[in-house]
């Protein structure tokens, strides 16, 4: 057990309240932590932690940063919709032993997407059916963007 153990967590800010912790380990006296940038965007809290702590709190897990859809927004930008809410739409509207018809899965998403600001109108939907090669040297997504700003 580990008696003094002391990390230091120093946000990289992507806006007024979403960040990317950088973690440095102090306590590692073997294979270091210096300034290891995780993928994970936070979202910082207003509110002061209840057990009194001076500590920054988090609100919640926006997702990772390299899991995220480039939208176009209702106000002409591109809004950025991070995959974890994606996923938690279609896990509560398609059980996987259900029968389903795309139709439901659409109109969930541009439900969420319209909750951020989304233009859907300019969204573009395919039906693809194929299985997916299985990569076992990487991580699998299931929400992947491959639109980019022109």
């Amino acid at each position: 057990m580990r008696q003094n153990q002391f990390i230091y967590i120093e946000p990289e800010w992507l806006d007024e309240r979403r960040f990317v912790p950088v973690i440095t380990d102090f306590t590692r006296t073997t294979q270091p932590i210096v300034r290891y940038r995780l993928d994970d965007v936070l979202v910082a809290s207003d509110q002061p932690c209840p057990c009194g702590s001076a500590t920054r709190t988090i609100t919640r897990i926006e997702g990772r940063q390299d899991d995220q859809l480039l939208l176009p927004g209702t106000n002409g930008e591109v809004q950025t919709v991070f995959a974890d809410p994606c996923s938690r739409v279609l896990a509560q509207i398609l059980p996987l032993t259900a029968d389903y018809r795309l139709v439901q899965c659409r109109t969930a998403l541009e439900q969420m997407f319209m909750c951020q600001g989304i233009a859907i109108g300019r969204l573009q939907w395919t039906l693809t059916a194929q299985t997916p090669p299985v990569q076992f040297d990487r991580r699998r997504r299931r929400i992947i963007c491959q639109w980019s700003r022109a």
